[in-house]
């Protein structure tokens, strides 16, 4: 179960994949050692990932959606 700092850090990461620890920790009340721990964590045991995406209308491409 996630506690309110790593429901924070995901939040954030969610707004930016590159955000400093150090905001994070700042906006969360936590030092950024206590949020690079949790994005360890995160990473570790939970799946997380970062990635980058690009909107197909960018790169020329489109986007279907299927619903089954």
């Amino acid at each position: 179960m996630l506690d309110a700092v790593e429901r924070g850090l995901l939040q954030a990461l969610q707004i930016d994949g590159r955000v400093a620890f150090s905001l994070v920790g700042a906006v969360l009340g936590v030092s950024d050692q206590t949020v690079a721990r949790r994005y360890a964590r995160l990473r570790n045991e939970a799946g997380v990932r970062v990635v980058g995406a690009v909107w197909p209308e960018a790169v020329g491409r489109q986007l279907w959606l299927v619903r089954v």
